[in-house]
């Protein structure tokens, strides 16, 4: 299929927040690494094409963005980086392809990495351009700067067995940037502290804690996170805490920003919002689900959501001493260990 470059621009929905409201995401710093010197539209697809080969899957996804009006120039732009000849990034490159046209099926694995993949699924439903800037970046280069300045760096010896080409270079760097500087993430998605000074005394995290899943979608985002931590079962004020939350994941949506909540050790992302339900996607077993919100909040440890989407209680703003990390929902109970990466 040839496309003129009139048609191959299109609208730039990198910079329309889908499921509510818009704003043009943050601009990431910009490093030497991250340029490239854009190509016409036409030859820019006719390359990634090429590059994708008898991939028929890929392929189809290809088509499907172009038909869909989501191929951009600032996503061109990036899929031709790793569409240069003699590369050898096709495999990263089809994977990246088929990700940002359906992120739905973005999927985690059997692994504690189900907070990055969930943020990362986000990504590439709002801003399919700067997910695929990302994995080109770490492809390439090893490295990406992240719109609040933050560095990924890519984990090559932690690549999990079972994740995609994308998932298993993303998500390792996304998790050890999210937990801070005192832990080494491995291949099963398991930090690890990288001396006996470990926050909290708690050497191994399996998985991630509240707050650094809200460093994730600050680092992917370009938006300030915050966290609602809901008291035990039989703990004073669940109820309360239950009903702020549904509030404030309800309004994060509608605004067009992430929403995630932990719900028996695993971080589900909120892709609806609305009349006492929620709906909420698995990334491990590809499950979309519409739930009522109350009863579903009942059961949950904590949510993450846009700051600013609500006011919440003091009571609720600090995480428990048994809170759970989102893993893959079987993590042991621990206090949180991880440190505030914002502070160094």
């Amino acid at each position: 299929m040839r496309i003129s470059p009139h048609q191959a621009n299109g609208p730039h929905v990198s910079q329309q927040r889908q499921g509510g409201g818009q704003r043009a995401p943050a601009a990431a710093a910009p490093a030497p690494q991250d340029t490239f010197q854009a190509q016409s539209p036409q030859a820019a697809y006719q390359a990634v094409s090429g590059a994708l080969g008898d991939d028929r899957a890929s392929q189809q996804a290809l088509r499907g963005l172009y038909a869909n009006g989501q191929l951009n120039g600032p996503l061109l732009d990036q899929l031709g980086r790793l569409a240069q000849p003699g590369s050898g990034n096709a495999k990263m490159l089809a994977q990246v392809v088929k990700d940002v046209a359906a992120p739905g099926n973005i999927r985690q694995g059997q692994n504690d990495f189900c907070g990055a993949t969930a943020a990362l699924s986000g990504l590439a439903r709002n801003d399919p351009a700067s997910y695929a800037r990302i994995a080109a970046d770490l492809q390439l280069t090893g490295r990406s700067t992240m719109v609040d300045g933050k560095v990924l760096q890519a984990k090559p010896d932690k690549r999990p067995n079972g994740m995609t080409a994308t998932q298993g270079l993303m998500a390792p760097a996304l998790t050890e940037a999210a937990n801070g500087r005192r832990y080494r993430v491995d291949g099963k998605g398991v930090s690890h502290a990288a001396s006996k000074h470990a926050p909290g005394g708690d050497k191994r995290v399996p998985g991630t804690y509240a707050s650094g899943m809200e460093r994730m979608q600050e680092m992917l985002q370009g938006q300030s996170y915050q966290s609602l931590y809901l008291p035990g079962q039989n703990e004073h004020g669940r109820g309360k805490a239950a009903r702020e939350a549904q509030h404030a994941v309800t309004q994060s949506v509608a605004s067009g920003e992430q929403a995630s909540v932990n719900a028996g050790g695993h971080w589900y992302r909120v892709s609806g919002a609305g009349g006492g339900q929620l709906t909420v996607q698995d990334q491990q077993s590809g499950q979309t689900s519409t739930v009522d919100a109350k009863q579903f909040l009942g059961g949950a440890e904590s949510v993450t959501f846009a700051a600013g989407s609500a006011k919440v209680a003091k009571d609720f703003r600090k995480h428990g001493k048994h809170e759970d990390p989102g893993g893959n929902g079987s993590g042991p109970r621990s206090s949180n260990p991880v440190e505030d990466a914002r502070v160094r």
